[in-house]
Parts: structure tokens; sequence; C-alpha cells
């Protein structure tokens, strides 16, 4: 059985958002392309997730793996890492907000929509920051040439598949960043390399 290191929450009310989070908000979809990792991985919620990586099955396996489809299992390392970055994730969102008036039932979402309309409106500073980047994988998974097309693609993007490309691109950024990273250029470019860097 494999022992994956899944980090944990410094405040155990937290773990109510793994509770109400489905698998899906992991970083597992690749938002240029549609291609998901781990499908088996997304009806279930970020708490099963955690308990099956954790738990053994009686095969020598821990019940992740026996969910997972067999290509997906040579990867499960990956699988471990969204988690994690979802878990570190809340933990930012709940320093941010913690000691607000605000009652908040689940961390990760909070501000999603303020998220967004700050990255659509610094949307070419974003794109320009990924088409330079010299790599072929990103966080999310590979970045083709076909895909960095479609990123300067979306720039323009009026309606139809570029529209989607580049809501896409925000949805997902917008999940995995807080509004105080996102505050000035020099903020949001550090954030993006510590996204995209990984």
């Amino acid at each position: 059985m494999s022992n994956f290191n899944i980090k944990e929450y410094s405040d155990v009310k937290l773990e109510s958002v793994d509770r109400t989070t489905w698998g899906s908000e992991l970083l597992l979809a690749n938002p240029l392309s549609g291609q998901v990792k781990f499908n088996n991985a997304l009806v279930l919620r970020i708490s099963q997730i955690k308990q099956y990586l954790q738990t053994e099955n009686g095969h020598n396996m821990n019940m992740m793996e026996f969910v997972l489809s067999k290509s997906d299992r040579n990867n499960i390392q990956d699988l471990v890492s969204y988690v994690n970055l979802f878990t570190e994730q809340v933990e930012k969102q709940y320093e941010l907000y913690k000691d607000s008036d605000i009652e908040l039932s689940n961390y990760f979402v909070h501000g999603l929509a303020l998220k967004e309309e700050i990255i659509r409106e610094h949307y070419n500073e974003l794109v320009e920051f990924l088409l330079a980047l010299n790599t072929d994988e990103l966080i999310w998974g590979k970045f083709t040439e076909r895909e960095r097309t479609r990123l300067y693609d979306s720039l323009f993007a009026h309606n139809g598949l570029d529209t989607i490309y580049k809501t896409n691109v925000i949805s997902t950024v917008a999940k995995y960043t807080t509004i105080d990273e996102l505050d000035s250029s020099k903020s949001r470019v550090r954030t993006y390399n510590n996204l995209f860097y990984r």
C-alpha cells in the first residue's frame, strides 16, 4: 500500500468544506482541452477522496487506487497533489476571513465571483504570463502548442469555444487564488508562479 502525505487543516471545522465539496473542484480538468484526469474522483466528495487515499482495502491497495482506472492509478501522486492544493487553498481563504464577521460554510468558494471579475479585468496579463512559460506541462497537465493557440485566441473571444476556454481558465485560476493575491500586478505574477510551477 502506498502511504500518501495528505495535508491536514489547522482547524478541524474546515473539514466540513471537504464534506460539502465534490472532487470536480480539484484541478482534474485541463481548461484548454476539456481533458479530465481521475474521472472516478469527480463524483466523490473531497472527504471521501482523502479517506480513500488513506485507507487500505485488504488487497494491498488503498481504496482510492481501487476506485481509479488502471491508467489513473499510475498517476495517483498527481491526485494527492491536487488534494493538497485544495487543502492549501481552503487554508488561505480561512486565514483571510477567519476574523471577519462573515459566517462562512465553505471557504473554498467564498469571493469566487469577485476573483473571477478581477482575473477577467487582467486576463491579458494572465495570458501573457502563461504564453511566456517555457514548459510543456502545467499544473493541470500538458500545455501543447494547440492549447497555447487556444489561450491566445481566447483573448479575442466573443462567442463559441474561445469564450468557453476563457471562462474555464478564469474559473480555474479564481478557485485557487485569494482576493489579496490578485490585488496588484506584482502580487498576481507571484501568485501565478506559485500556482503554475508545482
